[in-house]
């Protein structure tokens, strides 16, 4: 029996064993942040790297249209015949307008068609004011003023400067090329040509990736914007609160060949839900990865600002990639491989604080009797007599022989003389308390430490463990006597001067006859 509450001075190694593993777990526990960064900063270089190329592929199919936009306007609009008329019609009455306003769309009905063909949605002319004042894409539809709903008819009109960008019109939506016009060397208005999100979006399509392709408008710039009989031409987002699809835009992803279609998978939608919602209210660009069944998809949502700044929407993009689910797949791995490695550590460390504990118990305890060697004992001993100067308290020892010992080797043999030791110290552990100190002291000579103990008190103890040891039956030789010495630590004196008494007390009770207990005061 090894009270928990005693140490010997060598188990220092096993606090080097526990810091030892700390350490090394601490490192594994870096390397592991450190691959979690890196894989975070390989992951946010590849966001950056897709974005960047979804929005190379918008600027340079804008910028596309844009030299269209300016050849058409150099070659066909900012012509004097043009600029005769929309000057002529600043002027005008309103039955002069309309009169103007035939002649203008019968000279560019043709030209309005073939920019048609080129994906060119809108020409559109704005006096000077603001007024809008011809809508190739709904001629019957004008005089209504836009300088307070669109911010290009307010620059190219007021500041009288070339003006570029998303908006939202009263009608349709689209990337406007805006121009001042001026005739005679004064200000006449504005004319626009646009293309429209659908127009950019469906050349997207044609490159060879797989995915879903849109364009999200904000609600509430629909309604204060667009004519209450043009917002039909919108319907509510399938994934996206407070924004709406544009149903040209959405039929592209209907129609295309290489879209994929996410928007008819219900439980798709609702993951891509949880995904972007939280983003969307902050209305700048954001990118994510989605797993699902098995698939890793990237999500980017561009934002899409309008010509004053101000979000208007997103343009997003929706393809199924390999290279997140190799990602997940690595971290999943090293997620896999730490938990197994922690794992492995700490069962090292407990195999090597049951080693320990085996070692020290080896080097502590009696091989024979499993009671404390004379060793160990030594070492309590010191511990508890320094106790005694600090406390003042009293500390009494013990030693104790066996009787005739000789004679039982010699007439049952050492293997009966073993048992007997064996079951003596049984007897003894059994007999005392929990914070005695029970050892083999040598040959048949036992030694006891009673911490807070007189005198008078560890005779006591003694003389119950000598009768105890005369009743017992021991195996094969049956009956044996002890005899013992006891005496009380004086302060100043040593361990070994004070064991030294307990040793002369036992003999004066063998020369007295044995099988007795003897103190020393």
């Amino acid at each position: 029996m090894i009270p928990g509450e005693y140490r010997l001075k060598f188990p220092t190694i096993r606090r080097f064993t526990f810091f030892f593993f700390i350490f090394l777990i601490l490192i594994y526990t870096g390397l592991i942040v450190y691959f979690e960064y890196d894989q975070n900063r390989k992951l946010v270089d590849y966001f950056d790297y897709r974005d960047e190329l979804l929005d190379n592929s918008i600027q340079d199919i804008l910028g596309t249209y844009e030299e269209f936009s300016n050849f058409i306007f150099d070659s066909q609009i900012n012509q004097d015949s043009v600029l005769k008329l929309i000057a002529q019609a600043n002027e005008g009455s309103e039955t002069a307008k309309g009169t103007i306003r035939q002649q203008l769309y019968s000279d560019l009905l043709q030209i309005y068609e073939r920019i048609q063909t080129y994906n060119f949605r809108q020409l559109h002319f704005h006096l000077a004011n603001g007024e809008s004042f011809l809508r190739f894409h709904s001629p019957d539809k004008y005089g209504d003023n836009l300088m307070d709903v669109r911010e290009s008819i307010r620059i190219a009109n007021e500041e009288k400067r070339y003006v570029t960008g998303f908006e939202e019109g009263r009608i349709l939506n689209g990337y406007r090329f805006v121009y001042p016009l001026a005739y005679s060397g004064s200000h006449i208005g504005s004319v626009e040509v646009s293309v429209s999100m659908a127009s950019v979006i469906s050349e997207l399509y044609k490159s060879s990736i797989k995915r879903d392709v849109g364009f999200l408008i904000d609600n509430d710039l629909v309604e204060n914007t667009v004519f209450s009989d043009e917002q039909n031409r919108y319907m509510p987002s399938f994934a996206a609160e407070n924004y709406l699809h544009d149903k040209e835009v959405f039929q592209l992803i209907e129609e295309s060949t290489n879209s994929v279609k996410f928007y008819k998978d219900a439980n798709f939608i609702e993951k891509l839900k949880a995904t972007i919602n939280e983003d969307l209210r902050l209305k700048e660009s954001f990118r994510n990865s989605l797993f699902y069944n098995g698939k890793a998809y990237l999500v980017q949502y561009l934002a899409v600002k309008d010509i004053s700044g101000k979000p208007a929407g997103y343009l997003f993009s929706i393809s199924e990639n390999s290279y997140l689910l190799e990602i997940q797949r690595q971290k999943m791995i090293m997620l896999f491989f730490s938990i197994f490695t922690i794992l492995i550590l700490i069962t090292m460390f407990w195999i090597t604080l049951k080693i320990q504990s085996i070692v020290r118990k080896m080097i502590m305890v009696d091989q024979l009797t499993q009671v404390y060697n004379r060793s160990s004992f030594f070492e309590f001993s010191l511990k508890e007599a320094a106790r005694q100067r600090r406390n003042h308290s009293s500390l009494s020892f013990a030693l104790l022989d066996i009787d005739h010992f000789k004679i039982i080797n010699d007439t049952f043999g050492h293997s009966a003389g073993d048992s007997t030791l064996k079951q003596l110290a049984e007897i003894v552990s059994k007999s005392i308390r929990e914070y005695d100190i029970f050892a083999r002291y040598g040959g048949e000579e036992f030694v006891l430490l009673l911490p807070d103990t007189r005198l008078e008190d560890g005779s006591a103890i003694l003389e119950r463990i000598r009768e105890r040891v005369a009743a017992y039956d021991f195996p094969t030789v049956k009956h044996i006597t002890i005899s013992a010495g006891v005496i009380e630590k004086r302060p100043e004196e040593s361990v070994d001067v004070a064991i030294s008494r307990a040793d002369s007390a036992m003999y004066e009770a063998k020369a007295r006859g044995r099988n007795q207990v003897v103190q020393e005061s």
